[in-house]
């Protein structure tokens, strides 16, 4: 799983697009620092995380130590995190609850449009 990082200035978002790869728990801790770095050199606190390629959506025990891991990161925990997915589902849902749990600002959405008006 491979990401590419970019700005919306105008938002003042940052945005992380996921490549059609699987998704694993040494992918996701890479992409965990590489966002953090992004976050830190850009100054912004708001995130749109696209989702929509990936094949299919991390496993519920990979998004509760993914989540674990962005809670007790200091710079992802006070960040806003906006996920657009192809769909809702049962891992989808654990993402945002487990993520929720831990203090990290984090919701799904399938709508683009729906996911930038929530980060304003």
């Amino acid at each position: 799983m491979s990401i590419s990082i970019s700005t919306l200035k105008d938002e003042g978002i940052l945005q992380v697009v996921y490549s059609p790869e699987p998704v694993t728990p040494k992918a996701l801790a890479e992409q965990r620092a590489r966002v953090a770095e992004a976050i830190t050199r850009s100054n912004l606190r708001k995130v749109l995380l696209d989702a929509t390629a990936l094949p299919r959506f991390p496993s519920i025990l990979t998004s509760l130590q993914h989540n674990t891991n962005v809670a007790a990161n200091e710079v992802l925990r006070m960040t806003k995190f906006a996920v657009v997915c192809s769909s809702i589902g049962e891992n989808e849902r654990a993402l945002e609850i487990t993520g929720l749990n831990r203090g990290v600002n984090l919701k799904c959405f399938t709508s683009r449009t729906d996911a930038l008006a929530w980060l304003e």
